[in-house]
């Protein structure tokens, strides 16, 4: 049977995937937009990457649940 590692382990579990470049620049231009303000903390890729994921999986369609 497989066990997700996600299920198995306490605390930070570390994700890896890969971006078309288009979605990398587009990335990074987020990126210098949130530190160009100063309004943050100095943001990072993993950042914005991990907030994205919280929002969209607490705010997830009802056609992804089904």
């Amino acid at each position: 049977m497989h066990t997700d590692m996600a299920t198995t382990r306490e605390g930070p579990v570390q994700l890896n995937l890969r971006v078309s470049a288009k979605m990398a620049e587009q990335l990074d231009a987020w990126v210098e937009e949130i530190n160009s303000d100063g309004r943050w903390p100095k943001a990072t890729r993993t950042d914005v990457l991990r907030s994205l994921l919280e929002y969209g999986l607490e705010k997830r369609p009802d056609w992804i649940a089904k």
